[in-house]
C-alpha cells in the first residue's frame, strides 16, 4: 500500500519504512511504537508522516 501512495502522489521514497508486518494487535503495537522511537532517535526528523491504515488507526500520529 505505501508504494501505491508514494508513486500515485509523485513523492520520493520514504527514508523510513517500519515494515511491521502481520500480527495481533498488541504485538503490532508495541514493535511499532519501538520502530518510531529509533526513528526519532537516529534521525531526529522535524516531520514524522504515518500513512493511515485500518489495522493500526489507533496508533496514527
Amino acid at each position: 500500500m505505501d508504494r501505491l501512495f508514494f508513486d500515485e502522489l509523485d513523492l520520493p521514497p520514504a527514508q523510513s519504512n517500519l515494515d511491521m508486518g502481520s500480527g495481533n494487535h498488541v504485538k503490532q503495537t508495541g514493535r511499532i511504537l519501538a520502530g518510531i522511537e529509533q526513528c526519532y532517535l537516529k534521525d531526529r526528523p522535524d516531520m514524522f508522516l504515518k500513512i493511515r491504515e485500518f489495522v493500526n488507526a489507533s496508533i496514527s500520529l
